[in-house]
C-alpha cells in the first residue's frame, strides 16, 4: 500500500482520534529493522506484542503514547517498542487533512520460511 491521500497536509488540529473516526488510517512505511531477542529465538518461541500508539499528522510515533496492550512473551516487549519509537508512518487522514490517530499495531516475531 502506498501512502495515504493527506500525507503532507497536516492540520493543526490538536484532537487524537480512534480509527473509527477517521477516513483512512495510519499506515506504517518505515522503520528500524526489527532485532528477534536472541534468548526467544534459540527456544524458538514467536509472537506478537499489540502495542497502543498515537501517530502524529507527520507520521511520527508520539514517544509518550506506547503501551502495551497484551503479548504473547514479555520478552518481546522492549524490541516492540524500540520498533514503534524509530518508526515512520503515513498519516492518518480526517475531512482531507493528516490528524493524530490512536491505533493498536501489531508487531509479529516470527520465523522466516526456510531457504
Amino acid at each position: 500500500m502506498g501512502q495515504t491521500s493527506c500525507a503532507g497536509l497536516p492540520t493543526d488540529d490538536p484532537s487524537v482520534y480512534d480509527t473509527t473516526q477517521v477516513t483512512e488510517r495510519p499506515r506504517a512505511h518505515a522503520g528500524p529493522n526489527l532485532r528477534y531477542p536472541p534468548e526467544l529465538r534459540n527456544q524458538g518461541i514467536q509472537g506478537r506484542v499489540v502495542l497502543s500508539i498515537i501517530v502524529n499528522a507527520d507520521g511520527s510515533v508520539d514517544r509518550g503514547s506506547i503501551t502495551v496492550i497484551r503479548s504473547d512473551d514479555p520478552g518481546f516487549v522492549a524490541e516492540a517498542k524500540r520498533w514503534a519509537h524509530g518508526g515512520r508512518f503515513w498519516p492518518g487522514c480526517r475531512d482531507g487533512r493528516a490528524v493524530r490517530v490512536r491505533m493498536a499495531q501489531p508487531v509479529d516475531f516470527r520465523f522466516g520460511p526456510p531457504s
